[in-house]
């Protein structure tokens, strides 16, 4: 697989703002995919520990998703930190969804914490291709360290160079 980083960018933004940032990959252009890619980050607060973190998802998942049913709950090594896997159905406008769905707590450079979610989704069951391409892309993952981070905000052109 090609090695891509999701950060083209580098701003400023107003401390007010959430990033609630998505990433999207997919095989298609329009309507459903064998494969789709969703990678998310989402702030948390300084105690939240994976046990708390569970206790509030997992019903989240169940009040949220049509027809949820959790297959696997597990915990893993990824990026050289515990990791939170699930692997559930759910259906949607009537067709069936099948997701594996990673989770990563992550500290940024200027020291918020988010939990980082990497969510496969298959439409009906995934094939034995998509779910080994989802596993490798799994163990591809690398968090970029907080100070290749701090060191590249620093690196920041000025509001005059911007014409």
């Amino acid at each position: 697989m090609p090695l891509h980083h999701t950060n083209d960018l580098i701003f400023d933004l107003p401390s007010e703002l959430k990033d609630r940032t998505h990433h999207i990959f997919t095989l298609r252009d329009t309507g459903p995919s064998d494969l789709t890619l969703v990678l998310s980050r989402q702030p948390i607060g300084e105690q939240e520990t994976f046990t708390t973190y569970e206790a509030t998802l997992l019903p989240e998942l169940e009040r949220a998703l049509p027809d949820f049913k959790l297959i696997k709950k597990s915990h893993f090594h990824m990026a050289d930190q515990l990791a939170l896997l699930l692997e559930y159905r759910w259906s949607q406008q009537g067709q069936a969804l099948h997701v594996l769905q990673a989770h990563l707590f992550h500290s940024a450079a200027a020291g918020e914490r988010h939990v980082l979610q990497l969510i496969g989704t298959a439409l009906g069951d995934f094939s034995q291709k998509w779910e080994n391409a989802f596993y490798d892309f799994l163990r591809s993952v690398k968090l970029r360290k907080a100070a290749e981070a701090e060191l590249a905000a620093g690196a920041r052109p000025s509001p005059r160079s911007l014409g």
